[in-house]
């Protein structure tokens, strides 16, 4: 999964932006995501998460609480589906 790397850059250093294993920067591109929509077992509390559909066919998962403006986690769709079958498949439990 590619979203976004995080460096920590001495004073000075040029910075060059990773490229996406494609070859496309994702981080660049303009998206448009329609259709955020919350789980049907939240509580109405705002320790939710929405997901999304973008224009380019990513998922974007995106915090409540941020109203819309805050960042936005984007997935394949191949990475999605391997998400949400580990958690089916009781991958990610803590107990």
């Amino acid at each position: 999964m590619y979203v976004r790397d995080v460096w920590a850059v001495q004073p000075g250093a040029q910075i060059t932006r990773p490229a996406h294993p494609e070859g496309t920067d994702i981080t660049m591109r303009e998206r448009k995501f329609t259709g955020w929509h919350k789980s049907t077992l939240s509580s109405g509390g705002d320790n939710c998460v929405e997901v999304g559909v973008g224009n380019d066919g990513t998922i974007g998962v995106r915090d409540t609480k941020q109203n819309g403006r805050g960042p936005v986690l984007v997935f394949t769709v191949d990475e999605w589906h391997a998400f949400v079958g580990g958690v089916r498949g009781g991958e990610f439990d803590l107990v």
